[in-house]
């Protein structure tokens, strides 16, 4: 029997998790900004959208978060899903396609969302 299979954690589980947790970070960041920079409305959408990111890498990680444990497609569509609602909600709401720029942490997050978004759909694959 090989147990290093059963035992080691996957490539494509790591990649998950640390892109996960990057956009999960950065969106903790700016939610904190905005609460203590007074625009509390997308503070606290950025603070829950965190969550929500860390509550669904877990979820397709370890299997073990209740609503989507035993149902694996459900959770990798769930974070496919919810990165890619995330993805556009920004250019929707940023300003960009009226001619803002697009700020570093933007661009940084956009490019780790789609790698979280590929990283996911390979995991699932496995």
């Amino acid at each position: 029997m090989d147990t290093s299979r059963s035992s080691a954690i996957s490539m494509s589980s790591i990649l998950v998790i640390i892109f996960g947790l990057v956009t999960a970070a950065i969106h903790l960041f700016l939610g904190i900004g905005d609460l203590s920079g007074g625009m509390a409305p997308f503070g606290i959408l950025f603070i829950l959208n965190a969550i929500g990111y860390a509550v669904l890498v877990g979820g397709v990680v370890t299997n073990k978060v209740p609503v989507l444990s035993g149902n694996k497609a459900l959770a990798h569509w769930s974070l496919i899903g919810f990165t890619a609602l995330t993805f556009v909600l920004y250019f929707l709401m940023s300003g960009v396609l009226d001619g803002q720029p697009a700020g570093v942490a933007a661009i940084v997050t956009k490019v780790d969302e789609v790698l979280l978004i590929v990283a996911t759909f390979l995991h699932m694959r496995k």
